[in-house]
């Protein structure tokens, strides 16, 4: 892989029923890291009794803390069939962060292709722990500081609740590694964004911080937009974006160059 940190400090967890299957799991990541001179240690194993989600929110809690680099949940069910993934994968971002990755241990109990799988589980591990997989040299638009940005507006008419704004933005300049914020919409249904000038200069800021200075160049793709909303979206949300550009000129000196892609959302 391009870029792949150490693994030093993670763990498995899995039902004591499925034991078997987390050690044939955990030989054939051992062969994975091997391949492809992966630096890493054995992970620390976690069996647990119950299939109940309280159980295995306990042991987590228990057990994890920041230091801890990635965590595998090896989960009972089937594909679309995971009882507990929501629950943990919500855990495990909000109040324990940890990155993690489920496998289902049906998955691995077939038999089939197993090493091709653990290979690819392997590669989404090391891009949760800051890793790069792969990267593509000479990117258009890239001979000087750039920053790739994408937006979108989430809703959920259905049960009345606001909107929700997300933002990403790369902060290096192999466009492999983002920060990434989301905010809540003051209204159900809302597709402008209000609250765009401060999330695009924390962008900026988080860029600075892991380059030490302000993007010279930057691309925003900004999908979900009906061709009817084209016109209100440059004329609310452009002048956001570039309030937010004129301060991190004045601070830096620099003139700092825009494009605004708008995504169509119905191409037929």
């Amino acid at each position: 892989m391009y870029q792949q940190p150490s693994l030093q400090k993670w763990g498995i967890f899995y039902m004591e029923q499925d034991t078997k299957i987390a050690k044939q799991f955990i030989d054939t990541m051992k062969q994975c890291f091997g391949t492809i001179g992966y630096d890493s240690n054995r992970p620390r194993e976690f069996p647990i009794r119950s299939n109940q989600f309280r159980e295995w929110e306990k042991q987590i809690r228990e057990n994890l803390n920041p230091s801890v680099q990635c965590v595998v949940l090896l989960l009972p069910g089937q594909k679309g069939k995971a009882p507990m993934y929501d629950d943990l994968k919500r855990l495990l971002l909000k109040d324990v962060p940890v990155p993690s990755q489920v496998v289902l241990s049906n998955t691995i109990s077939r038999g089939k292709n197993i090493r091709s799988i653990c290979s690819k589980i392997l590669i989404q591990m090391c891009a949760k722990i800051g890793g790069e997989p792969w990267a593509i040299n000479e990117l258009p638009f890239f001979d000087s500081m750039t920053m790739v940005c994408g937006m979108d507006v989430y809703h959920n008419t259905g049960s009345k609740a606001n909107s929700i704004l997300a933002f990403c933005a790369s902060v290096n300049q192999r466009a492999t590694k983002f920060w990434s914020a989301a905010q809540v919409q003051s209204n159900v249904g809302e597709e402008i964004s209000n609250q765009l000038e401060t999330l695009f200069t924390d962008a900026l800021n988080a860029f600075k911080s892991k380059n030490n200075s302000f993007p010279e160049k930057i691309i925003l793709y900004r999908d979900g937009v009906g061709a009817s909303q084209q016109q209100a979206v440059v004329a609310h949300e452009l002048p956001q974006l570039k309030q937010a550009i004129k301060k991190a000129e004045e601070e830096s000196g620099k003139t700092i160059k825009i494009m605004l892609v708008l995504v169509n959302k119905r191409v037929s």
